[in-house]
Order: C-alpha cells, then sequence, then structure tokens
C-alpha cells in the first residue's frame, strides 16, 4: 500500500533531516497527529478508499519541503511527493491530486473542493490538541532556533496567535463536530493575554513616562526636529544635483556636440559624461522620491505593538471611525503612546538614512562623472595635438 510505503520513507527522512533539537514544532508526530485527523474527518465525511488515501498521501508529505524551502515549503513538500510517487508508480492523475491538496495548505488558500477543505481543516487540526499550549511553545522554539523574525514579548506572541487562530475557520462540518477543543483553547489564549498585559500594567506601574519627563520630552521633540530639518536639506541637496546635471545635459552639451563634427574623438567624453548626468539624476530622483504608503494599519498591528498612527501614510484609507477609537486607546495609554512616539521616531531615521544613503552616492556618481570626463577630455586633445 502506498500510504504505508511513504509513511515508512517519510519516518526515516524525518530522522535524518528534521533534528528534533531544531524541529521543535515539524516533528514526525506532528506529521502523524495530522494524517490521524485526516481519517477522522474522512470517516465522518463518508470519503471513498481512493479518496482517503491521496488525502492521508498529502497529509504525510505537507510540511517534508519546510527544510528546503521555509517560504514555500507547500511548493516544496509537493515537489517532493510527486517526485516519491512517481518513483514507486503511483498513478499520475492521483499525483497531481496529493500535489494539489498539499497546495492547498498555503496560508491564504481557498478550498475549491471538498479533498482541498478537509485536507485544511486536519492540517488546522492542531489548533484543538489537547497539547496545543505544548506544541505552541515548540513553535516559538524553532523560530528561535532558524532566527525567524517573531514577536519577542509574551503578549505579542499571543496576539499573533489568537489573530492566526481568528482568520481560519474549519471549512467541513465534521470539523467543527471533531474538534470542538479549538473554541476553548481560543478562550485560554485570550485569558493568558489578558494576565500578561494586567502582569505588565502592574510591573510598570510608577515608571515614569514621557509625559512625565520633561528630558524625554525635550530629547524627543529635538530628535523629530532634526529630522525634519535634515530632510529637508536632503530634499534641497537632492534637487541641486537635479538642476545642476539638467542645466549640462540640456545646456552644456548641446554647445560640445557642434565640435564633434571637428574632433569625432570628442563623442566619448560627451557621451561619458551625459551617462553619469543620467544616473545621477535617477538617484536625485530617489531621494525626492515619496515613500509607498499602503494608508492602512491594521488592529492586529495595534495590538501587537507595531502600528503607527501618526504618520498620515499610515492611515489615510482608514475609516475614521476605526482611526478615532485606535487613536483615543493610543492617547489614553501612556505605555502604548510612548512605544508609538518611539517608533515614529525611528521609522522617520530609517527614511531619513535610506535618503542620505542615495544621496551620497548620487554625489559619488557626479563627482566621478566630472573627474573621468575631464580626464578623457584631456586626453582627446592631448591625442589631437599630438596628431
Amino acid at each position: 500500500m502506498m500510504v504505508d510505503n511513504s509513511r515508512a520513507f517519510l519516518e526515516e527522512y524525518y530522522k535524518t533531516h528534521f533534528p528534533s533539537d531544531r524541529y521543535t514544532y515539524h516533528t514526525w508526530e506532528r506529521v502523524l497527529m495530522i494524517e490521524n485527523a485526516v481519517c477522522t474527518i474522512c470517516e465522518h465525511e463518508a470519503c471513498s478508499e481512493e479518496e482517503t488515501e491521496v488525502l492521508r498521501l498529502a497529509a504525510l508529505f505537507h510540511d517534508v519541503g519546510i527544510h528546503v524551502d521555509r517560504e514555500n515549503h507547500e511548493r516544496a513538500s509537493a515537489a517532493a511527493a510527486t517526485q516519491f510517487l512517481s518513483e514507486n508508480s503511483y498513478e499520475p492523475a492521483k499525483i497531481e491530486q496529493v500535489a494539489a491538496l498539499i497546495l492547498a495548505t498555503q496560508d491564504n488558500a481557498i478550498p475549491k473542493t471538498t479533498l482541498e477543505a478537509i485536507m485544511k481543516d486536519a492540517a488546522l487540526s492542531s489548533f484543538a490538541a489537547d497539547n496545543y499550549f505544548e506544541v505552541l511553545d515548540g513553535l516559538r522554539q524553532e523560530w528561535e532556533q532558524f532566527d525567524i523574525h517573531h514577536p519577542e514579548s509574551d503578549e505579542a506572541f499571543y496576539t499573533l496567535v489568537i489573530n492566526l487562530c481568528n482568520s481560519n475557520n474549519y471549512y467541513t462540518d465534521a470539523a467543527t463536530l471533531l474538534f470542538p477543543k479549538y473554541k476553548s483553547n481560543l478562550k485560554t489564549l485570550k485569558q493568558i493575554r489578558k494576565e500578561i498585559r494586567a502582569q505588565d500594567a502592574d510591573a510598570n506601574v510608577g515608571k515614569p513616562t514621557l509625559n512625565e519627563t520633561k528630558s524625554g520630552q525635550m530629547m524627543i521633540k529635538t530628535a523629530l526636529r532634526n529630522h525634519l530639518d535634515l530632510t529637508e536639506l536632503a530634499d534641497r541637496k537632492a534637487s541641486t544635483m537635479l538642476s545642476i546635471n539638467s542645466l549640462i545635459i540640456t545646456i552644456a552639451i548641446p554647445l560640445m556636440l557642434p565640435r564633434v563634427q571637428d574632433n569625432p574623438y570628442l563623442l566619448f567624453p560627451i557621451v561619458l559624461l551625459l551617462v553619469f548626468c543620467v544616473v545621477s539624476i535617477l538617484f536625485a530622483t530617489l531621494v525626492t522620491k515619496p515613500v509607498k504608503m499602503s494608508g492602512l494599519t491594521y488592529v492586529s498591528e495595534l495590538e501587537q505593538g507595531s502600528g503607527d498612527l501618526f504618520f498620515f501614510g499610515n492611515f489615510f484609507n482608514m475609516p475614521f471611525e476605526t482611526y478615532e477609537r485606535a487613536m483615543g486607546e493610543t492617547l489614553f495609554d501612556d505605555s502604548k503612546l510612548d512605544t508609538m512616539i518611539i517608533r515614529d521616531l525611528y521609522l522617520s531615521g530609517k527614511v531619513l538614512g535610506d535618503k542620505y544613503s542615495q544621496l551620497r552616492f548620487c554625489y559619488m556618481l557626479f563627482l566621478v562623472g566630472i573627474v573621468a570626463s575631464a580626464l578623457s577630455l584631456v586626453l582627446v586633445l592631448s591625442l589631437t595635438y599630438q596628431n
């Protein structure tokens, strides 16, 4: 039976490619749990033997590619399943079906068939596991092992998990019936987050905030003012480069072109100067180019402490009621307000750093272009006089 052969192969594969000290979430035990969930749902949905078989194969292979390509592990897993099943003379039509079911477990994938819905629900069955919180600990440890960016604070981590649970619902009636602990686990998650927030609030009692420290307020205001002044200075410098290079292209170069007929060698320094001027204009334009803005800040981002409502680019597409409520919660919570002010300062500094990096490169290009053009012109004139 292909399921037995695949299970035996993958068990050995996980032992050699998924060391337990690193893969604390994507484990062989989790694979078997999802395969068992598939079997249970299939039984309630009255699936045929063939349907159950392809679903079990998809469950066994659905995470095997994560050690190859973590970002697109579903595609890597589908490719691994296709290769193994083809080498073992499995029916091509069923191989395509297995691959499609694996791809159906992608985060943003919406099931199109009953089998895809079953596969998606089975993959999410861990939300209802009895040892769900041990599974979460394993997930966090695995993220740390592979240096994957994740919320460092407990509150932010549980908020991320809660949002993940809320954004994923079961698609089959069988899953809703079989995994009722999903709701109780979610309720426990929210209770844990509530307790963490209460502890953090108690820990912050007595700590001064920006509202209470004049020196802190003065430093923040000074830093923000400096950022604004430096941004204006960078834009002025970029405008200067745009003007100078535009003048060279529109006035200086056309004045030099008639001399090319008498001395064709002059074409080289002219073209060289033109190229450097055009590239300098490009980078000067990048300095003044507005940053990309979505105009949206999601409630989940604010709950995780990663939103910024002070910059217009983060809220101009938000409904006023949502913005008013979020801003009200921020303004009346000193810790949230302090965090958002500091984040706003940091993000403006990041933008400023990018501006000055591009501006410096622009000036260096212009300098190199002028020097290279001048040297080439001297060389051309010397060769001309020698001839």
